[in-house]
């Protein structure tokens, strides 16, 4: 026969398991909603839309519509980026940029980004890729 007091311990013990589950659930489910929020776009991906926005007016306004990605692991990774952003007068403006990246390679594991144009006007292009990158924006 149990006295009150180890009853009583017994159900503490049982709460304090109940809690212990609860925090755990907790746990696991904020890491699930992590992983699943976490930005998966390809980094050339990101590092286009960030030259993008470096150069808007209001940068804060930014808001990507539609990317397109061509080309990855290839000679050139091509990416068109629609998107919407106000200009200094404060109207929405839709417009479209792209960005070429060279591949990486042994000597430099990251992509080098070769040409960036906003509204048809570079905004970055070194000499020696604007050939192909003419060659590769004219399907767009």
């Amino acid at each position: 026969m149990t006295t009150g007091i180890e009853a009583y311990r017994a159900e503490t013990r049982r709460a304090g398991h109940r809690v212990l589950k609860g925090f755990m659930l907790i746990a696991v489910l904020a890491v699930v909603a992590i992983w699943m929020l976490r930005d998966s776009r390809p980094d050339t991906v990101l590092a286009c839309e960030g030259i993008i926005q470096d150069n808007l007016k209001a940068p804060a306004t930014y808001r990507q519509i539609e990317t397109q990605h061509y080309g990855a692991g290839s000679t050139l990774e091509s990416i068109s980026v629609t998107f919407e952003a106000q200009n200094r007068m404060g109207v929405p403006l839709r417009t479209k940029a792209y960005c070429a990246f060279a591949p990486s390679t042994d000597d430099n594991p990251a992509p080098d980004i070769v040409t960036v144009t906003l509204d048809d006007k570079p905004i970055f292009a070194p000499k020696r890729y604007r050939a192909r990158w003419d060659q590769l924006t004219s399907r767009f």
